[in-house]
């Protein structure tokens, strides 16, 4: 999963010129062997269509795995892949257990839980916890470890060990990699644009490793996750395997659609080997995406660790290169603003916005590219938050606002509509009525706590890191048991 640097989890996504071409792999040495891919032993607990049929659209936290909560999801952590689990009825125990051992992993009845720091059932010790990749398969079966499976390093408390390999961009790794499966995020020599490994501005936990692209040819791994059109090949080459056919592919979709609007096509439309995922409802009805299946799953953010106190009379804004983007991201209406108070403007590539904008430095000051933490810290401390964007897909940096409690004055565009309730601050499509709200939250702070709470409430509840894990471990579990 190659980061790009130029993103911070709380920023709008940034359109620009696309990176350098791939490197080139080569020298990597051929594909290894691999065990059939036979039909998933938990297929018959989680019934959906063929994954070549053609699917409507569906929300994730709406999709079922089945009837009952597949009987065997609640139970494999601990028994499977055991002779005799209802999982593998029908199911050679000999061929299950020669399978795993070409994947290099080792099952033992008298191994503990994969994750839990239990010696392995091979006698060796269990690798610690994010460990750079091993170079070996050691992710476990699909749809998540089996708790009688020794992992190699890098195993999960939770006794659900998972493989990823994929790449993304900025706006939601932080957040994806907090959840329960091991992440395998490529690393180059040069951490370039496709290989930058793990983030190291933003607090990662310990079950996402880097993992070379060498490596990568005989990592076990149980799903691709693509967010540029380019790494679609690069991943195929790395892996040594036909990305959406050997191994099931998810392709992320952050922005809004640019050029034609609506008819603008997507770069993965028409496609049947992968499964399109956009960050919210108003993406995917803009993209034309043909007949690929598609899929949303909202943000979730890691909640700030401070609160707002609005003890300054001041706006915040927080928008990435707001000279570059200009009407894009509203950049030509912060004068308006500037008028009734002072203005922080955070991001990247803000230094000099004044100058742009021909206002005095007093009047817009820019604070460039500052540590998430601090940035949040600071936010909290100004009267509200300004969102000004025309046509961005839903920042990550108006819901860790929201999160914080600030009160917010938005353009009612794209997803903030469905992101503001009414209560949380101002949403509209006319300025000046903005510009009325902003006014009354700096005249009265017990009218902007008020609104603030109300922000801080519709943000948890529905942008909370547990929703958004839990929807996709679904869509997950369901794509990895479908390619089966």
């Amino acid at each position: 999963m190659p980061t790009t640097s130029a993103g911070a989890p709380g920023s709008p996504s940034s359109p620009g010129s696309s990176p350098a071409p791939p490197p080139s792999s080569s020298a990597t040495p051929g594909p290894p062997t691999w065990p059939p891919r036979s039909a998933c032993p938990w297929s018959a607990c989680s019934p959906r269509p063929s994954r070549t049929g053609q699917w409507g659209p569906y929300r994730v936290p709406t999709v079922r795995l089945g009837d009952a909560e597949a009987p065997c999801r609640d139970t494999r952590a601990a028994t499977c892949p055991v002779p005799g689990h209802p999982c593998l009825a029908g199911v050679d125990p000999d061929a299950v257990l020669d399978a795993l051992r070409l994947l290099g992993v080792h099952a033992d009845a008298t191994a503990g839980p994969a994750g839990d720091g239990s010696p392995a059932g091979d006698g060796s010790p269990a690798g610690p916890r994010g460990a750079a990749g091993d170079g070996g398969p050691g992710g476990g079966l699909a749809g998540g470890a089996p708790a009688r499976v020794a992992v190699p390093a890098g195993g999960v408390g939770s006794g659900r060990c998972t493989s990823w390999c994929g790449t993304y961009t900025a706006p939601g790794p932080t957040s994806f990699v907090h959840g329960r499966h091991r992440y395998l995020v490529p690393v180059t020599p040069d951490r370039g644009p496709y290989g930058l490994g793990r983030a190291r501005t933003y607090p990662w936990p310990d079950n996402a490793v880097e993992i070379t692209p060498h490596e990568l040819r005989r990592a076990h791994v149980d799903v691709v996750v693509l967010q540029r059109p380019e790494e679609f090949d690069l991943a195929c080459e790395w892996l040594g395997r036909r990305v959406g056919r050997d191994v099931p592919a998810i392709y992320v979709e952050h922005n809004t659609p640019k050029g034609d609007v609506p008819n603008t096509r997507h770069p993965m439309a028409d496609r049947d080997d992968l499964l399109l995922t956009h960050v919210t409802g108003f993406n995917e009805l803009f993209w034309d995406n043909g007949a690929t299946r598609t899929a949303v799953v909202e943000h979730g953010v890691v909640a700030p660790g401070v609160e707002w106190t609005g003890e300054l009379d001041r706006l915040a804004v927080v928008i990435n290169e707001p000279v570059r983007r200009w009407r894009v991201t509203g950049t030509d209406l912060l004068p308006r603003f500037a008028e009734l108070a002072p203005l922080d403007v955070f991001g990247m590539g803000v230094t000099g916005l004044a100058d742009r904008l021909g206002l005095p430095a007093d009047r817009v000051a820019s604070h460039d590219d500052v540590p998430q933490e601090r940035m949040h810290a600071e936010l909290g401390r100004r009267r509200a938050y300004l969102h000004l964007c025309r046509w961005t897909s839903l920042g990550l940096s108006l819901i860790e606002a929201m999160t914080i409690g600030m009160p917010v004055v938005a353009l009612a565009t794209t997803e903030a509509v469905v992101a503001v309730p009414p209560e949380a601050g101002a949403l509209s499509t006319r300025v000046d009525d903005l510009l009325g709200a902003a006014r009354r939250f700096l005249d009265d702070p017990e009218a902007a706590g008020q609104a603030g709470a109300a922000a801080r409430k519709a943000a948890r509840d529905r942008y909370g890191l547990e929703r958004f894990l839990a929807d996709w471990d679904r869509l997950l579990e369901e794509e990895v048991c479908a390619s089966r």
